[in-house]
């Protein structure tokens, strides 16, 4: 079987890309011949240029209701375009899409090539873009989004959502029977916890102490993922706290938290890392204390299922979080987390107190989160349920 996976994204580090590399890795494990196509190579210095600003591009455009459809126009050409080069002289069976984008792009070379066409929801909104999910519905923009998403459902062949809330939405507008659940996955060979001995030593290697308490958070700074209660909760915390709280993303909020931290006198306990390598990643992850997020569900879309909190898990990380959109679904009714109410920073640092001054808890929830990856979120168990639509769409009779 040959498998084209496909996102409009640009070939930045985030949930989706991680996602993406994970899902062709442990194909090609299997022995499948699959391949990955971003909007634009990142082998190209002017390209990566271009990809690193499209986001910026995009929250600008999307004040111009023209200019924006406009660029999602240029955008869905050179899909097409790279898709039609990516396909020659290839026998494509699958064209797995990540957002709505790049399913509306290439369906009609998929109805014409007699290629199956599956599409992922990886949010409340398909679109992977958290500067296009913020988007108010009421607004033109928003209403043209909304419609580009229902056509990329009713064009697919099956639709993948990561959570039953974005099935939920997704079954409004189409036969249930082409919509499934697939939870997101992780590559245990990357994220896994060390050993204390370890982390230790790697610890000095990032000038912390071996009593500081480094409390992570990873992930997009947009206001949707509430990382400022975060800062205040912090703030809230006196000096007997040797917590370190790191901050690895970036976002539209970046220099706004930024200029919070130092009106808050918290520099010396915050770092603000912006989008790092994947490797320093994962090194921050096993030698952190602790894992947080702060999402909220009212801001224009709700989480699916975070790829973050997935790794933190993971990496044996207790974990302190929200209940919003999909992390719900995670964590529910398991103890493996400490669950803080939406945008109340006293909340959140009575969580963190209470991380800190108890490591039989901390113990506990790392070792809760170690086993649920492992029952519920393993990639080399959730590819098969993958593989099983992957051939139930082969099957189908298009006729």
């Amino acid at each position: 079987m040959n498998i084209l996976i496909i996102s409009s994204s640009t070939p930045v580090r985030g949930g989706v890309a991680t996602y993406m590399e994970i899902l062709l890795k442990t194909l090609k494990d299997k022995g499948y011949n699959a391949q990955m196509l971003n909007i634009l190579s990142s082998k190209s210095n002017s390209f990566s240029l271009l990809g690193n600003n499209m986001l910026k591009l995009t929250r600008f455009l999307s004040g111009f209701d023209t200019l924006f459809k406009l660029m999602l126009f240029i955008s869905r050409l050179i899909i097409i375009i790279r898709t039609r080069i990516k396909c020659i002289n290839k026998n494509i069976d699958i064209i797995h899409t990540q957002d709505i984008n790049s399913c509306n792009a290439v369906y009609r070379f998929c109805r014409k090539k007699h290629i199956r066409l599956i599409l992922t929801i990886h949010g409340y909104l398909s679109r992977g873009d958290s500067s296009l999910r913020a988007i108010k519905n009421e607004s033109k923009i928003g209403k043209y989004v909304s419609i580009q998403e229902i056509k990329a459902f009713n064009r697919s062949d099956f639709i993948i959502t990561v959570s039953k809330q974005s099935m939920n939405r997704v079954i409004k507008y189409v036969n249930k029977k082409k919509v499934a659940v697939f939870r997101n996955f992780i590559d245990g060979c990357l994220f896994h916890p060390l050993a204390l001995t370890k982390k230790s030593a790697l610890k000095k290697q990032f000038n912390y102490s071996h009593d500081d308490f480094i409390l992570l958070y990873a992930g997009r700074l947009s206001s949707a993922k509430g990382t400022i209660y975060i800062i205040e909760a912090l703030n809230r915390l006196d000096e007997n706290y040797r917590v370190k709280l790191v901050i690895a993303g970036d976002g539209p909020e970046f220099e706004n938290l930024k200029k919070l931290s130092l009106s808050l006198s918290l520099s010396h306990r915050i770092s603000f890392l912006g989008d790092i390598a994947r490797e320093r990643l994962i090194t921050l992850y096993q030698i952190s204390d602790g894992f947080i997020m702060s999402s909220v569900s009212d801001e224009g879309a709700a989480e699916g299922a975070p790829m973050a909190l997935l790794e933190a898990m993971a990496c044996g990380l207790p974990i302190i979080t929200t209940k919003a959109g999909g992390i719900n679904e995670i964590v529910s009714n398991k103890n493996i987390c400490l669950i803080t109410e939406e945008r109340n920073s006293d909340s959140i640092a009575g969580a963190i107190k209470r991380l800190y001054d108890d490591p039989l808890l901390r113990s506990e929830l790392s070792a809760n989160a170690l086993k649920e990856v492992d029952l519920n979120y393993s990639n080399h168990k959730m590819i098969d349920f993958l593989l099983k639509a992957y051939k139930g769409v082969k099957t189908i009779d298009k006729s």
